[in-house]
């Protein structure tokens, strides 16, 4: 059944001059009946040199006519994205939202057009998506080039490792540390051709590979878990750079703290969520850093991202982190994941 449609007399066609968008009213066959003043001003014509006009004569591409006169014969939705031709050469991004009206007692059968300038948001759009793309290329060249690069770090630790039994156990310790570093590097540049994908994983196994990284990267580091029996296998929604931030989280620690950091990591239930619980012994975080401990270019060391990122990454999850009031004895961060309900 087709919907009713407004009546329009001659009251209601005065308001709509009052109305601050651009507004268009067409019969049938596309012709301009009306047009108020916003419309007038925003594509930089008189007002009555645009009645008996076709509007589509003002969409600057054959595709947006044709998909204009497809919404005047009800065979697409009635919100089109088009450009205008407006003053001086130039055109306009606008937003068209239709509805179909009769006009006075000859119920001449019409369409309103409410008009949006939405030239700025579109340009805004592109620039946008141009960034993403560029930022797509740029990704894709620091993933080749660091890929190759770290490979070529791996596979001289592996000689040395190899060819230098007698090496002092020390030096065997330091090289083995390098080759899980690296190992890490690797693991994250392949993380991020999936960086945008959420799946169920174990937060426990998560935790622990991550800690094991931490501890063989940064010599001396102690990380203790701390996980009831009845949470080992809870899972939760996490995108493959969820490791990192918690690896960023132990390198902060190990990088305050020195060899001599310790690192406290606990799990518990709360509200729906896993709450993870991260607490180093080391200096803590001044009142002033805390003001923007979370702010793209700022961290616990100067011009620093780990924080930055390291919320961006648990945001996406669905999550959340903040840091707990505990002055003077360390920096404890809570960490917030959504359960997966099974």
């Amino acid at each position: 059944m087709e919907p009713d449609m407004p009546n329009l007399g001659q009251t209601e066609l005065r308001l709509i001059e009052t109305i601050p968008e651009g507004v268009v009213i067409v019969d049938s066959n596309g012709m301009i009946l009306k047009v108020n003043g916003a419309f007038a001003s925003m594509i930089q014509r008189d007002e009555k040199s645009l009645v008996s006009t076709p509007f589509e004569d003002l969409l600057v591409t054959s595709n947006d006519g044709e998909r204009f006169r497809q919404v005047l014969k009800g065979d697409l939705s009635g919100m089109l994205d088009v450009r205008l031709l407006a003053g001086r050469g130039s055109n306009i991004a606008v937003r068209l939202s239709t509805i179909p009206i009769t006009l006075g007692h000859a119920s001449q059968r019409s369409m309103m057009m409410v008009i949006s300038d939405v030239t700025d948001f579109k340009r805004k759009e592109f620039i946008q998506e141009q960034q993403r793309r560029l930022l797509r290329v740029y990704t894709q060249l620091l993933q080749h080039d660091v890929m190759n690069d770290v490979q070529v770090v791996l596979s001289y630790i592996e000689s040395v490792l190899d060819l230098s039994q007698e090496l002092p156990q020390t030096a065997r310790t330091m090289l083995e540390a390098a080759r899980s570093a690296a190992l890490r590097m690797v693991d994250l540049v392949r993380a991020f051709d999936d960086a945008d994908q959420l799946t169920e994983t174990s937060l426990t196994s998560l935790l622990e590979k991550t800690i094991d990284d931490a501890s063989k990267a940064h010599l001396g580091m102690e990380i203790t878990l701390e996980v009831p029996d009845s949470l080992i296998g809870v899972r939760v929604m996490a995108s493959p750079l969820l490791p990192t931030a918690f690896y960023n989280l132990f390198r902060n620690a190990y990088q305050h703290g020195g060899k001599d950091a310790r690192v406290t990591v606990t799990v518990e239930r709360e509200n729906g969520t896993m709450k993870v619980t991260v607490s180093d012994n080391g200096p803590g975080i001044t009142p002033d850093a805390r003001k923007t401990l979370f702010t793209r270019g700022t961290g616990r060391s100067s011009g620093g991202l780990g924080l930055y990122l390291t919320k961006r990454i648990i945001v996406s999850c669905g999550g959340s982190i903040e840091l707990v009031d505990r002055e003077g004895q360390g920096a404890t961060f809570e960490i917030r994941l959504p359960i997966v309900v099974l």
